[in-house]
């Protein structure tokens, strides 16, 4: 009997000095909000540059960095750069942003008054007396061509790139900087 009594004292008291650890209590997890949408766009930087005619009036560089040539000091300046997502970064800011279908604001959603629809650019500039919609189309082709389309169709510009994609690229940023020289004309 004391063997028994002495057994179950030895298994009561080791049991005993378990510490006993409590179940932890499942916490509610509060969802993560989903990130903005981010705009499709894909860009392919290298090197490129404008002609209007034959003088070279705007570049792309491989680092995304564009200049634009001053006439009347006949010298290069810096002006927006490019990133690969689409963005177009003005004094260390976002200011526009291209995507697959129209140049927007910064935030990819807010459209800038221009579409894109594969090689061409659509620019409104004015309502006809009728009502209808003026626009200026600018289009890129395979030759590096860029043609615009406002009454008679003339060619305007030459982009020259290694590549066909940079070449894209080029037209794409360089209709954010005519936009303003096509609706005033």
């Amino acid at each position: 009997m004391k063997f028994v009594i002495i057994a179950v004292l030895v298994i009561a008291c080791g049991n005993s000095t378990k510490e006993s650890t409590p179940t932890p209590t499942p916490t509610p997890t509060m969802p993560t909000p989903a990130p903005p949408p981010t705009p499709t766009s894909k860009l392919a930087l290298g090197e490129a540059i404008i002609f209007e005619g034959t003088t070279p009036i705007w570049k792309l560089h491989a680092d995304g960095r564009t200049e634009v040539f001053d006439a009347t000091s006949k010298a290069w300046h810096d002006a927006e750069t490019i990133t690969a997502d689409g963005g177009v970064t003005y004094l260390n800011q976002v200011a526009l942003r291209i995507t697959d279908r129209a140049i927007t604001g910064p935030d990819g959603a807010t459209p800038i008054l221009m579409t894109i629809d594969g090689n061409t650019l659509t620019v409104p500039i004015r309502e006809e007396p009728d009502g209808d919609p003026a626009q200026v189309k600018v289009e890129l082709a395979s030759d590096g061509q860029v043609t615009v389309h406002r009454g008679k169709p003339a060619v305007r510009w030459r982009v020259e790139a290694k590549d066909a994609a940079v070449m894209r690229t080029a037209f794409l940023a360089f209709g954010v900087t005519i936009m303003p020289r096509l609706r005033g004309r």
